[in-house]
């Protein structure tokens, strides 16, 4: 396999190699075939010594493989989730958001208002929700924080709504959200993650739609 290519057998080699020298070093110095020194006579410890130290290089080795690979992995995902139509934030338990997407920006950003969807803001879900004023669709009451989709992910609950609207000042953004909670090895919720959607245009057309049936009923 080391001339396949597979870089730990390279390692596993030399890191054997130098013990079995050792060893015959010290065989051939009790026979009186090698003189004796001090090389000689602590050959086997210093064969020993270099499988340790050979062993601790295969293995920051492999560190630094996996590293790159979840470099690469992590790479991948950001550009498939850069690419999403919809919005993608992640929560952490601090309430706190520690990634969201290009989508998130253009979604309740309105910059000519100072309105900016800037991550590194770091605010929690309750500064987050009066900054871009959450208002209940059709209405101007706050958007209740019990039932905010993000609120119940952190406590280990998936939930959807689609009846929020963002004022962003001179308009109004209807709001599809969902989020689903992330769990850890034991179970306990880690983080949440979040997507949303504007659905003002889907709003809009069933409003028009409504019109129309009353006109026709008319």
């Amino acid at each position: 396999i080391w001339r396949q290519g597979v870089r730990y057998s390279q390692f596993f080699m030399v890191a054997w190699l130098g013990l079995p020298v050792g060893l015959a070093m010290t065989i051939l110095m009790r026979i009186s075939l090698l003189p004796s020194t001090t090389i000689t006579e602590h050959a086997y410890q210093i064969g020993a010594l270099w499988l340790s130290i050979a062993w601790s290089l295969a293995l920051a080795d492999r560190i630094n493989k996996l590293r790159t690979e979840l470099q690469s992995s992590e790479s991948h995902l950001s550009q498939i989730l850069e690419g999403l139509p919809v919005g993608v934030v992640m929560y952490g338990k601090d309430r706190k958001p520690n990634y969201s997407n290009r989508r998130v920006y253009e979604i309740l950003s309105n910059p000519a208002r100072g309105i900016i969807a800037d991550l590194s803001a770091r605010r929690t879900l309750e500064e987050a929700m009066a900054y871009f004023s959450l208002r209940l669709e059709g209405s101007d009451r706050p958007y209740p924080l019990s039932r905010m989709p993000v609120q119940r992910a952190l406590k280990g609950e998936s939930a959807a709504v689609d009846d929020i609207e963002a004022d962003l000042l001179d308009r109004r953004v209807s709001l599809e959200v969902w989020a689903s909670p992330i769990l850890d090895e034991s179970g306990n919720v880690e983080a949440a993650i979040v997507t949303l959607q504007d659905i003002t245009a889907r709003k809009e057309a069933l409003a028009e739609n409504e019109q129309f049936r009353l006109h026709l009923e008319d």
